[in-house]
């Protein structure tokens, strides 16, 4: 805390910097605002270099969800290679999946985790390893992940959605379940907690409660193709 008051004492244009809307408004929320604020502080010559990065960052994963990828990456490539932050690697790496640039995705997710053994990354490569159909892999992956954050509503679906994939229901169902606890206003959990039944052999239990489902999510995609599907 000391360092920061010295730091904001001692360098004033870290201080306003860090108080621009730029750095305030979160990007993937309002992605067109986070643009015209960063892109009007980057062009600022007084930014120091942490700033910088900072901003290039918050713009790269702005123009990602408008859909401006080449922008995106260009952004977040800057300020990966100024920063060398693992963090920025993985925004990078989201960046290329959304692209259905998979193996680059995989790629970079590999290069973050020996920097940071962090949740996110194990997260993020199952993911990305399931888009790409190799699931026993992306099972690996999504289990590490449950092991640093076992209530983590992401890791539960992709790790459920592994198992059901590779046929194993019965590991695939109490992970269904912990996810329907903690968010019961997530469908997901739901949908992937009927096909587990369904592959148990329990199938006339998982269209009943599929169809219930339909009464609190209307028109719901995942629990709609469960029904036409697992007949």
């Amino acid at each position: 805390m000391l360092f920061r008051i010295f730091l904001l004492i001692a360098c004033p244009t870290f201080a306003a910097a860090g108080s621009h809307p730029c750095h305030t408004i979160d990007p993937s929320d309002k992605p067109a605002r986070s643009v015209a604020a960063c892109t009007e502080l980057l062009s600022s010559e007084a930014l120091i270099p942490s700033e910088r990065n900072h901003a290039l960052e918050n713009r790269g994963i702005a123009l990602r969800e408008l859909g401006k990828f080449d922008e995106s990456v260009a952004d977040l490539s800057l300020s990966f290679a100024s920063s060398g932050d693992p963090f920025t690697m993985r925004m990078l790496a989201w960046t290329y999946r959304q692209m259905g640039r998979y193996a680059k995705a995989e790629q970079l997710y590999t290069l973050s985790l020996k920097d940071e053994d962090h949740v996110q990354g194990w997260l993020s490569r199952c993911v990305v390893r399931q888009d790409m159909d190799r699931f026993e892999q992306a099972l690996e992956d999504c289990r590490q992940a449950l092991l640093r954050d076992k209530d983590n509503l992401d890791v539960l679906y992709f790790t459920a959605r592994a198992f059901s994939f590779l046929e194993q229901p019965r590991k695939a169902l109490p992970l269904t379940q912990r996810g329907m606890s903690l968010a019961p206003h997530e469908p997901r959990h739901l949908t992937e907690h009927v096909w587990a039944l369904h592959q148990m052999g329990r199938s006339a239990e998982a269209r009943k409660k599929a169809h219930n489902g339909l009464d609190r999510f209307p028109g719901e995609a995942g629990l709609l193709s469960f029904l036409e599907d697992a007949r």
